[in-house]
């Protein structure tokens, strides 16, 4: 991240902390995040909120194939729940995704509100609520955008994320780049298959991942398509192992 980047993300979370009014997106009501406590807790929570995405043999991606263990659980019950699980992580294809809210009403507001009306205020309630559920990780990769999407767009929603969390990990890990090296239809409106032969192969990863392990950030989740295209790209840079996270889980 370039020093006018952080300058300017400082800048604007001073003025929104001091100098603007805070107002609930939801109710209006005053709030210091951008929810007050109660819209905050209406917000229907995803459960668990820990799942196992993973291609299956026809190369379409599992519907969210949930686990026991979440992230929350101890390391002795994490690895009874694994023994429990079907061979899905064992492929090195499959990633573990953590998602905080389900992507319902009045979740998917407060969702289409930080995406298109600019209100970072969310990423930060966000990253504060998700940061402790999360296994340790070296770096951290935001979903990228194609430049043609970004210009259109202004700023990168999994960007803004991914800032947003990482101060808040043991490490601060860094913050690296990919690339949507082509320009692919939207993913609205594709089935299962669309959806990951649309996104296959459109990511690239140049850092060295090497002995990694790495957290994808996306703001929606819904059949993971676009995770697992970007987590095979960070495997194929080095990566030893990949998880993901994500604002709020769409059914798909």
């Amino acid at each position: 991240m370039s020093i006018s980047t952080a300058l300017r993300d400082t800048i604007c979370s001073l003025i929104e902390q001091f100098w603007l009014p805070g107002a609930c997106l939801l109710c209006a009501g005053g709030a210091r995040e951008a929810l007050c406590p109660a819209c905050l807790a209406e917000l229907p929570e995803q459960q668990p909120g820990a799942e196992v995405l993973a291609a299956d043999a026809e190369g379409g991606p599992l519907q969210g194939r949930l686990f026991a263990a979440t992230f929350e659980r101890s390391e002795r019950e994490r690895e009874e729940a694994t023994r429990e699980r079907p061979a899905v992580t064992e492929s090195g294809t499959g990633i573990t995704a953590l998602t905080l809210w389900r992507y319902v009403e009045p979740a998917d507001r407060v969702v289409l509100a930080f995406k298109y009306g600019g209100h970072a205020t969310v990423a930060r309630l966000w990253a504060a609520r998700v940061a402790g559920r999360l296994p340790a990780v070296d770096a951290l990769i935001a979903m990228p955008m194609h430049r043609t999407r970004l210009a259109e767009r202004g700023e990168n929603p999994a960007a803004v994320m991914a800032r947003a969390l990482r101060p808040l990990l043991p490490g601060r890990p860094p913050l690296l780049a990919a690339t949507k090296t082509r320009l692919t239809a939207r993913q609205q409106g594709l089935d299962r298959e669309g959806r990951l032969a649309n996104v296959a192969g459109a990511y690239r990863v140049d850092a060295d991942l090497r002995g990694r392990h790495v957290l994808l950030v996306d703001d929606v989740l819904t059949t993971g398509a676009s995770l697992l295209a970007l987590a095979a790209a960070a495997r194929a840079a080095g990566a030893a192992a990949v998880h993901a996270v994500a604002m709020a889980r769409a059914a798909p």
